[in-house]
């Protein structure tokens, strides 16, 4: 199996897992009537959908960039503690840094926005059939 398949495998694991745990938590698994299995359903998969979503806008965002100049001050705080061979391999200055830092390749990050669009728009279909059968 190739790379792309091992992460979009690992990411299919990990929103499957949170949503049986809150389809669990919401009752799922001793559901009172059809109504109460839908928002169980409907609940897991939004849940995890969106944290999955998020997960990869937040992966997005610190590969742009953002989070570059806390990332920096704080290596280069610790940096103090170790070893002047060490300290001199470091970047200098923040510009260094970051010309650095963002001449590698960029992270593949679609595996998040496909599964985590899944799920949501599979909580979408089942907040439709709860909504028909009368649940809201």
């Amino acid at each position: 199996m190739s790379a792309k398949g091992r992460k979009l495998c690992r990411t299919v694991l990990i929103g499957l897992t949170m949503g049986i745990a809150v389809f669990a938590v919401r009752g799922g698994f001793a559901p009172a009537d059809t109504a109460a299995l839908l928002m169980a359903l409907c609940d897991g998969c939004f849940v995890s959908g969106a944290l999955i979503l998020c997960a990869g806008a937040l992966v997005f965002s610190a590969d742009g960039g953002t989070f570059d100049m806390l990332r920096y001050g704080v290596t280069k705080a610790l940096k103090v503690m170790q070893s002047e061979e060490k300290q001199k391999k470091y970047p200098r200055t923040y510009y260094d840094y970051k010309q650095k830092r963002h001449a590698r390749e960029k992270a593949k990050l679609s595996h998040f926005f496909w599964v985590g669009g899944v799920l949501l728009a599979m909580a979408l279909v089942f907040f439709l059939l709860y909504t028909l059968n009368g649940g809201a």
